[in-house]
């Protein structure tokens, strides 16, 4: 076993061992390979795990009492889907941040199965401009849904848009998923990408169960929100500034409830 103090680390590769659970986390490697998957239709599903899914899950100061209070609401039952999600023996690629990891071993080790394989939350988050807008130009190639806001209707990168709520949107993930599975039953080789915060983990860990490895999911978070215009995250006034795209609307922090 290699300890937090025996890391590894390079520019390219991230890895150590937790309890005897390989936590393998790649910065770029991975990336060609999901690209090549969706190309050929090899389906699989992502879910990313940031540090706010984890200060929930592991109801940890001060990021457990911030999230309380930006939205106003408990957040007994959220802690309590998430963690039952992440303690099960996932077989789809669950994503963490390298840095997180480094941060909050032991409290995520406590936690987490250890038969899940963690990869980088980041690897399609972190592209390039150029590069990322190549993946969209794939995505719009394929039968993909969108499950997002309504701002991200002035995207044209997918076949069909499943509008959901810009608040709370976590309450809505039955009626979110009856759309979803008519979209998978009336395409072949269904793509469903998400910018839904937390109803993003609970809808690809429940529509795994039902169609494993013949649909594909993908967890965009907040990624496309540059594209529409919008800056929703510290770091997206410098991507659009740099990238030439136009804003049209600010977050507030309270206001971030999605991706």
């Amino acid at each position: 076993q290699v300890s937090k103090e025996g890391v590894i680390i390079d520019t390219f590769f991230f890895y150590y061992i937790f309890s005897g659970m390989n936590i393998n986390i790649k910065n770029n490697t991975i990336y060609p390979e999901l690209l090549d998957w969706v190309k050929n239709d090899k389906h699989f599903s992502f879910a990313r795990y940031n540090d706010g899914e984890w200060g929930i899950i592991l109801e940890r100061e001060p990021h457990y009492s911030t999230i309380k209070r930006r939205w106003g609401i408990p957040l007994n039952e959220l802690t309590y889907k998430l963690k039952s999600i992440v303690e099960k023996p996932l077989e789809y690629f669950v994503g963490i941040p390298p840095k997180l990891v480094m941060a909050w071993f032991e409290d995520i080790e406590s936690v987490i199965n250890p038969n899940i394989k963690p990869i980088n939350s980041e690897i399609i988050h972190s592209r390039p401009f150029k590069e990322f807008k190549d993946f969209l130009e794939l995505l719009k190639t394929k039968n993909t849904l969108l499950v997002g806001p309504e701002y991200l209707n002035s995207l044209n990168f997918f076949s069909d848009h499943t509008v959901i709520p810009e608040k709370f949107v976590w309450d809505h993930t039955e009626n979110i998923m009856v759309k979803i599975r008519q979209f998978i039953s009336n395409n072949d080789n269904p793509i469903i990408v998400y910018s839904a915060s937390i109803a993003t983990n609970i809808i690809i860990d429940e529509l795994y169960g039902e169609y494993k490895n013949s649909i594909t999911q993908i967890d965009l978070g907040s990624t496309l929100d540059p594209h529409a215009g919008v800056i929703s995250r510290s770091g997206h006034r410098n991507y659009m500034g740099e990238n030439g795209l136009e804003v049209k609307r600010v977050f507030k922090t309270n206001e971030r409830f999605n991706n």
